[in-house]
């Protein structure tokens, strides 16, 4: 199965009389991203495990 989830900066700080927001760096966009894939994968290994 081919699961999709979309992936954003979170704003950390938010501006002053809805100025310029401060969001979380690309690195940690991609350090989630890489998270969301290894939890993802060990389900799906454990589930085909059980299905042998």
């Amino acid at each position: 199965m081919i699961k999709c989830k979309d992936f954003a900066p979170r704003i950390t700080e938010r501006g002053p009389f809805g100025g310029a927001s401060e969001y979380e760096s690309f690195s940690e966009v991609v350090s989630t991203v890489n998270q969301w894939i290894e939890n993802t994968m060990s389900i799906s290994g454990s589930k085909i495990q059980r299905h042998r």
